[in-house]
């Protein structure tokens, strides 16, 4: 939506009934845009590379218009004629630029980082600014925090981007539901039913995940998704409530950060867990193969991959009809890079990306990088029938990567590698030491400690690391980022 001219703004709430207006018709306004998005997966390639340079160059013009950052930053750029093959000569945007130069880049100059940090903060339960905008922050599991911000319009294409929930069922529900008077009875009665308590469709999601709503996935479950979302459940509670919790609900779709899949699955295997879903999927964390292996083999089906960020929503998500996860590439432009910035082609793994979100004219975010080390696929189309290309399920982040004295890069798979032959570890959290790591473990057996410090020391070795000093415990819990309640897994020594 365009910006306005500046006016004193507040973040006073609205009330209850004029919350539950707004996102009455906000979902039917995502309702409406859902068989079009669905088109878009298997557009042909041409069709696709038409509709990121309209983007593209409407996004471009709308940055030098009403950003003073980016206007000084693209001068010499022509939004009329430039390309995708240009962007490699524009600057690259860190988040440290982001929140260092916010009320200047910010397009709506009724809204100022102090304000949108005074409603993030503020935010117990999901609510709208200015009756238009969703505030979100970031995690801040890599240790710095971003603010992100989407008007109406590009809410809704966040969650437009989480393409599976709606691949997965008859595109003429969708269709049915597209049109208004339809999807006003049937959202209406299902947030009645929901309110009062009252049992709804099987087929609905339980979540584990994020319980307050400055998360996107905690703001997107209490927005738009609302109506189809059965229970969700804040991993920071104890694993005996969230069993029951799903005991009692029964999901037939059930979504969750990795790590607490994997707890679900043990509590499952241990006969405490009693639900059969027929739809799993994992965001927020690497899925890692063990992971990905245990769970299936609990509950049958494969697991839905999604790689999402809270600066551009939804980026890539898995078929299962093929290996790695389709790019939202309607959506984004992806760049993979080196530690130096320096492209690398399809088949070798990216040091990072650099990412322009496509849709967002509020907080425009071009060429902004961020610390995925992602590897895209070279090869066959999908048998799913889409075009978009496809990237490997993601390893870790940069962040996630330790470095030592002498330039010792170790990658997480060192630690996870030696980890995955002890089959009474359950999960585990390491943290950077001088000269190697200490690691704490959450186990469901007997388990040799001094072996598995023998294990990782070996493969710190073989990474270049001499003489590592190894440091394992059995501890009853790990520590979780407050608040979103992620499991971070690799702490390097600046944050441990």
């Amino acid at each position: 939506m365009e910006a306005q001219e500046a006016v004193t703004a507040t973040s006073t709430p609205i009330g209850a009934s004029g919350y539950e207006a707004l996102r009455r018709e906000h979902i039917l306004d995502f309702l409406a845009e859902i068989p079009e998005s669905i088109r878009h997966v298997r557009w042909p390639l041409e069709r696709i590379r038409e509709e990121r340079q309209r983007r593209l160059r409407s996004l471009i013009r709308v940055a030098k218009e009403k950003s003073e950052w980016h206007r000084e930053r693209l001068t010499n750029v022509d939004p009329d004629s430039i390309t995708e093959a240009d962007l490699g000569k524009l600057p690259v945007m860190t988040k440290a630029d982001l929140m260092a130069n916010y009320d200047e880049i910010i397009t709506d100059k009724r809204l100022t980082l102090e304000q949108l940090n005074a409603h993030v903060s503020s935010l117990k339960e999901d609510r709208y600014l200015l009756d238009n905008y969703h505030v979100i922050a970031s995690g801040g599991t890599s240790g710095f925090r971003g603010v992100f911000v989407n008007d109406w319009d590009e809410w809704i294409t966040t969650a437009l981007s989480f393409r599976p929930i709606f691949l997965s069922l008859n595109p003429l529900l969708w269709r049915l539901l597209s049109f208004r008077p339809i999807g006003k009875i049937v959202i209406n009665s299902r947030i009645r039913k929901k309110k009062a308590g009252k049992p709804q469709s099987k087929a609905q999601i339980a979540a584990v995940m994020a319980d307050i709503a400055s998360h996107g996935s905690s703001a997107m479950g209490q927005s738009l998704f609302y109506p189809f979302a059965a229970m969700a459940f804040p991993a920071t509670l104890p694993i005996r409530e969230i069993v029951d919790g799903l005991n009692s609900v029964q999901p037939e779709n059930l979504a969750g950060y990795p790590s607490m899949l994997y707890q679900l699955a043990l509590e499952a295997k241990a006969g405490r867990l009693h639900i059969t879903p027929k739809k799993i999927s994992s965001s927020g964390e690497p899925l890692l193969p063990h992971i990905r292996d245990i769970v299936k083999s609990v509950w049958g089906p494969p697991v839905t991959n999604l790689w999402g960020t809270s600066e551009a929503g939804l980026i890539a998500w898995s078929c299962d009809k093929g290996e790695g996860m389709h790019l939202n590439e309607d959506m984004h432009i992806i760049e993979p890079v080196d530690e130096n910035g320096r492209p690398v082609p399809p088949g070798v793994r990216a040091n990072k990306i650099y990412i322009t979100n496509l849709f967002n004219h509020t907080l425009p975010l071009i060429r902004y990088e961020i610390s995925d080390q992602v590897k895209i696929l070279d090869g066959e189309p999908c048998p799913c029938g889409s075009t978009f290309r496809r990237v490997e399920d993601l390893q870790g982040r940069q962040e996630d990567t330790f470095t030592y004295e002498e330039e010792v890069i170790v990658h997480p798979l060192v630690f996870v590698s030696p980890l995955e032959h002890h089959p009474y570890v359950t999960e585990f959290q390491i943290r950077q030491t001088k000269h190697g790591a200490s690691i704490s473990l959450l186990t469901n057996g007997p388990i040799a400690v001094e072996q598995v410090e023998r294990d990782v020391s070996e493969y710190l070795e073989k990474s270049g690391l001499h003489n590592p000093e190894v440091s394992a415990r059995i501890v009853d819990r790990l520590e979780r980022t407050p608040g979103v309640a992620k499991l971070k897994r690799f702490i390097p020594l600046s944050h441990a």
